[in-house]
Formats: structure tokens, C-alpha cells, sequence
């Protein structure tokens, strides 16, 4: 899910954190690219690694488990989303497949030299 951050503050450990704001126009999917069954198959990967984030460990939310008091940013953040490891959308193995939150897959695919994402499309800082 595209975000674009909203602010960017530092901890007391001097960890960068940013607050994330959902923007639909950053970051479509070309449906297309995907099989039918994708959705499904999104959820074997969320469900086999217990809805945490490959990379950073947060734990996140399963479906329709929105909180009231998150706000949209909190929400999109606590997001996981299925990552392809070789950035094909038509590679569907689950070896290829990786469960990541929200800000770490779009971190990743910000700095890939590999990336399938176009210019423009990601704006994380």
C-alpha cells in the first residue's frame, strides 16, 4: 500500500521514525500482473508467518481487524503486504514470496536497483 511520510522524527536511541499517510496514486497494482487467486494466495503468506513482517518483526493486522482509535497512518503502517523477492508479479512460488509491512516494502523497493516500480511512484522521504 503507497504512503507518503507526514513526519519524520527521532527517537531518543537516534532511530529515524516516519508517520506514513496513504496515497492510492503513488503506487497501482496492475492487477493484470497477478493470478486470479492472488488474493488468496496473499493470505496463505500473511497466515503462515503469523501476520509479522519478514524484515522488522511487526506484528499487523489481520483482515478486518481495524482498531477505531488507529488513524489512517497507524493503520496503513500496521498493513502487511506480500512482497516478490524477484520483483515479478507472475512469480508466485512461496520461496519467492516475502510478508512485509507497509513501510519496510516500500523501503525495499525505494532503494532496489531492481525494482518494478517507475519513477515518481514512491515517495518515502
Amino acid at each position: 500500500m503507497p504512503t507518503t511520510p507526514i513526519t519524520d522524527t527521532h527517537s531518543r536511541s537516534g532511530c529515524r521514525h516516519l508517520t506514513f499517510q496513504f496515497n492510492p496514486r503513488l503506487m497501482p497494482i496492475d492487477r493484470k500482473r497477478y493470478p486470479d487467486n492472488w488474493n488468496q494466495i496473499a493470505a496463505q503468506v500473511k497466515h503462515a508467518a503469523g501476520w509479522r513482517c519478514q524484515h522488522c518483526q511487526r506484528l499487523c493486522l489481520r483482515p478486518g481487524e481495524k482498531h477505531p482509535d488507529l488513524t489512517r497512518s497507524e493503520w496503513t503502517k500496521a498493513s502487511l503486504s506480500v512482497h516478490h523477492a524477484d520483483f515479478t508479479p507472475e512469480s508466485n512460488q512461496p520461496e519467492n514470496l516475502i510478508p512485509l509491512c507497509t513501510p519496510c516494502h516500500l523501503a525495499l523497493h525505494s532503494r532496489s536497483k531492481r525494482s518494478n516500480v517507475s519513477p515518481g511512484q514512491l515517495s518515502l522521504w
